[in-house]
């Protein structure tokens, strides 16, 4: 509830930030109290001191989110030292995903004494988004320097047709993850790359579209600070269908359903979400302002 009150999507009132400083306050003292009565290392518990840690990643209070990742790491460490080697599923996937969520717009690895907590199958996925993150911003400035200095076709064509072959290749693997999220993640990713990049041969993209809703349709646990990821994979899915207008429908649908829950209603502020993702170059970003017309007139329909 602090967390929820906090971060309003239309910004809370003053109320709603009495409200949030009162469950903060209910929050920290159960918190304590569990600690204190030798209990803190219940499940209950540690996913609790995750909402807080999370909670102060999205307001970006870094000697708060220092204190609260600090107590984590201890807890999960407590844990192993007592025998309690098995973190719950749960923690395990939002912790992912608030990793590939910090991975994407910065490329920094998450925190090294939390990504311990994780299976190794998950630090190596978290390892290969972090370095198919850092090749795409690589890709997106040799596209942008294109088209500022065309006279470097030849070469730059080469560079920019390599790096994206090698980084499909490390996505296919991740197409079937058992992790729903980290396989929509790859395949909006993938779309992303061949809309960017239109090869000489010919690719479905409405195919790849169709994959990626039937990716981004199974059930999976989210948090409100992946809203940035959220919006720019149907963004991509959108762009990707335009050859099929019922699937490209149903991309406009979902994004303006978000966009209403958002109070979002102008191109700035949309673009402003889709900056916590991966911005496409100038000529992309074309084809998304066109689906966000479309997206408008069904928010004001």
């Amino acid at each position: 509830m602090y967390v929820a009150l906090e971060h309003w999507p239309s910004g809370p009132c003053w109320e709603q930030k009495r409200q949030a400083a009162v469950h903060l306050c209910k929050t920290l003292n159960m918190v304590n109290s569990r600690l204190n009565s030798g209990q803190g290392l219940s499940d209950g518990v540690i996913g609790a001191v995750f909402v807080l840690t999370f909670g102060e990643r999205l307001s970006k209070n870094e000697a708060t989110l220092e204190i609260h990742l600090n107590g984590l790491s201890k807890m999960v460490n407590q844990r192993r030292e007592q025998g309690l080697y098995k973190i719950p599923s749960w923690f395990l996937d939002l912790l992912l995903y608030d990793s590939v969520q910090e991975v994407i717009p910065s490329t920094p690895v998450r925190k090294e004494r939390i990504v311990a907590a994780l299976r190794k199958r998950d630090v190596r996925t978290l390892g290969a988004i972090s370095h198919i993150s850092h090749k795409i911003h690589q890709i997106r400035q040799n596209i942008e320097d294109l088209v500022s200095y065309p006279s470097s076709f030849s070469s730059a064509t080469g560079d920019i047709e390599g790096t994206i072959s090698s980084v499909q290749e490390e996505l296919r693997p991740l197409f079937n993850s058992s992790v729903a999220y980290i396989a929509s993640v790859s395949r909006a990713i993938s779309l992303f790359l061949q809309l960017s990049w239109p090869s000489t041969g010919y690719v479905d993209h409405a195919s790849c579209a169709r994959d990626l809703q039937d990716a981004l349709s199974e059930p999976r646990v989210t948090l409100c600070g992946s809203t940035s990821l959220t919006v720019w994979q149907y963004f991509v899915g959108g762009v990707g269908a335009a050859s099929r207008p019922s699937l490209r429908s149903w991309y406009v649908a979902s994004l303006a359903n978000m966009f209403r829950a958002m109070h979002i209603r102008d191109w700035e502020a949309c673009y402003q979400v889709m900056e916590g993702a991966f911005v496409p170059d100038s000529i992309l970003l074309m084809q998304f302002r066109d689906l966000w017309e479309e997206i408008q007139q069904l928010i004001a329909s």
